[in-house]
């Protein structure tokens, strides 16, 4: 029996799954975020990950292991290493440097994303501290090993999320200001030699990226009148470090101000009453970092909430930050320093009048920041392991044992547990079904013309998920057992639909004689081989010029056949497919390739070798 900790966006992989993740990174994304295939180079910083730690399952490592092992438990160190050795530079005695780990590992903010299973976010998150301690480290001491050492860790923050490098870059800015005669001094060492590294280690999902000329931003990203629907906090929540999901981290469900809260700014801007001109550089750009994530963080809503809509429609990319509590990172940097800063002065001051007081206010704050997490004893079951449901299990050994290509059509979604592969993909995330109501779908599907569409997309398979979670089939946010009856119920009145019993509360309905991943209107496919998601061999016979071949994957350019030295490129077939016009006439073989791999893999090679350089240098230095 598997087991998972799988939550909110936490995936969860069958040992199947891991095999086809187990691959060097491919710039065409066959089932893993999509049923019908995409471009996936934009979105390689965070799957080369994946992919990387998924090969462990080819030595037995079940993924509830893996995610323990290489997520999990990598993301809290961190959390906690990360400010330790930042508030290194700022404190000398280790119970505030203690403190500062505390409250950046422990707030509302870290809590809610870290139990919401956004791991990427997490790591680039908890990597912050280490990114702003190595550059304070070589504004301090620029030499040729900490500018490496700088741009190192620089390059993996983006390699889990670029958008909380960008932000953690404004951090960087604040000290910048200070210190900006050194750094035009030293800008070759300071930037332009972590620029380079970032542009080597990183060309393996850049170079496709920019020579491709796709859209570098990934699906969903395009929207910018998102920003105010994602804009769930006001300012007394982001000035006080409070998340507006908190705690029970319902998407959508904000919750009253807890005006305990407000004592946090408080304490963290009463630093400004203790700056001097020894202090003043570390203080103040704590202070503006502070300010600036306040401000950002609320998005469009007042005070000024315009500026956040003004910054996306004119800055180039600023769409990406349509959820603006990712600025929450700069003022949990900004409050884990500030905070044991003011502690610190008033715990001097206690000190001078009473001597046997000197961990008085470090205790009393501890008990504070206890008092306002009290809450968060509801989040307590979020990383608990439980089984997968049977149901579950039986339905990916059932589709794994197939060697034949098919398509499975989860209505109304596909369910986190439910079964995908480069060989069977699960169509339901809205990208052939646009709407996201079970009663809008099932018209759709009860039209005759659907079954065509369905044949020709390979969809052997109509799903309708068992929510085991209670996370599909809601009613005022609670599972609603009637809308999951009646959507079974209109299914099995499809005339063309044959269920299949035997998987429990999942139910499976069967369309014959569906298509395969290649097909062709004459008999000229013999068979094909699939080598990875970007790479295909094609065994065609008795071709004649003028012969059609489909692929049944979304139309990209970037698809092409290649045979001897000619290449033919994709057109688009019945608005969604790729085809092939054939000119060659007789028996032979042909490869289906994607293009801008060729640039993953020239990409690839730049960025291993420029790592392992890196590292013997710095070894070396």
């Amino acid at each position: 029996m598997d087991f998972t900790i799988s939550r909110g966006d936490l995936r969860h992989f069958s040992p199947h799954n891991l095999i086809d993740l187990a691959i060097f990174p491919q710039s065409w994304d066959s089932s893993l975020n999509t049923g019908l295939g995409i471009f996936s180079a934009n979105t390689l910083w965070i799957t080369s990950y994946l992919n990387l730690t998924a090969f462990f399952g080819r030595l037995g490592l079940s993924w509830f292991q893996i995610e323990i092992i290489f997520w999990l438990i990598p993301i809290l160190f961190l959390s906690f290493l990360g400010p330790f050795l930042l508030s290194s530079l700022f404190f000398e005695k280790k119970r505030y440097r203690l403190l500062s780990s505390l409250i950046y590992a422990t707030n509302t903010y870290f809590i809610t994303i870290f139990s919401g299973g956004q791991t990427g976010v997490c790591f680039a998150y908890v990597l912050a501290p280490l990114v702003l301690y190595f550059f304070l480290v070589l504004l301090k001491k620029t030499t040729l090993r900490s500018s490496l050492l700088f741009g190192l860790v620089l390059s993996v923050q983006i390699l889990f999320d670029p958008r909380m490098t960008g932000i953690t870059l404004i951090g960087l800015l604040a000290f910048s200001v200070l210190d900006f005669r050194h750094i035009i001094k030293n800008v070759f060492y300071v930037y332009v030699i972590p620029g380079i590294l970032f542009l080597l280690m990183h060309s393996f999902w850049l170079l496709p990226v920019l020579l491709y000329r796709s859209n570098a931003l990934p699906q969903g990203f395009g929207d910018a009148s998102s920003a105010s629907f994602f804009s769930f906090a006001v300012l007394e929540n982001s000035l006080s470090l409070l998340h507006p999901n908190w705690p029970e981290n319902i998407f959508g469900k904000v919750y009253f101000m807890k005006p305990e809260f407000l004592l946090i700014p408080i304490l963290t801007y009463s630093s400004l009453l203790f700056v001097d001109i020894k202090n003043k550089k570390k203080v103040l750009p704590l202070v503006a970092v502070g300010l600036i994530g306040a401000f950002l963080a609320k998005g469009t809503n007042d005070p000024l909430g315009y500026i956040y809509k003004t910054f996306i429609e004119i800055i180039p990319g600023f769409v990406v930050y349509r959820d603006p509590t990712k600025f929450y990172l700069l003022i949990a940097l900004s409050y884990s320093i500030l905070i044991p800063f003011t502690l610190e002065k008033l715990d001097r001051m206690i000190i001078q009048k009473i001597k046997t007081a000197s961990y008085a206010v470090v205790l009393l704050f501890l008990l504070f920041w206890v008092f306002l997490l009290r809450d968060g004893i509801i989040l307590q079951k979020k990383f608990v392991a439980k089984p997968i449901p049977a149901e579950y299990e039986k339905l990916a050994r059932i589709l794994s044992s197939q060697k034949d290509f098919s398509r499975s059509l989860w209505i109304p979604q596909w369910q986190r547990f439910g079964y995908f592969s480069d060989t069977h993909p699960a169509i339901g995330r809205f990208e052939l079904l646009k709407t996201a109501s079970a009663s809008s779908q099932l018209v759709e599907l009860e039209n005759l013309y659907m079954k065509n569409i369905l044949r020709d997309l390979s969809i052997k398979y109509i799903i309708v998920s068992y929510d085991s979670e209670g996370e599909i089939f809601l009613t005022d946010r609670k599972y609603d057992d009637r809308k999951y009856s009646e959507v079974v119920k209109n299914l099995e009145h499809i005339k063309w639909l044959k269920k299949i019993e035997g998987f429990g509360k999942i139910a499976v309905f069967e369309l014959k004689n569906s298509r395969d991943h290649f097909w062709s209107v004459k008999n000229i496919l013999k068979s094909y081989k699939y080598i990875n998601p970007t790479k295909y061999i094609i065994n065609l016979q008795n071709v004649k010029n003028g012969d059609i071949v489909v692929f049944s994957e979304s139309f990209d350019k970037g698809w092409e056949l290649r045979y001897d030295k000619s290449i033919i490129k994709s057109i688009i077939y019945n608005n969604r497919f790729n085809s092939f016009i054939l000119e060659k006439e007789g028996n032979y073989s042909i490869e289906a390739y994607y293009h801008p791999q060729k640039y993953v893999d020239i990409g690839l090679t730049i960025s291993i070798f420029t790592l392992v350089i890196l590292l013997l240098i710095i070894i070396k230095l």
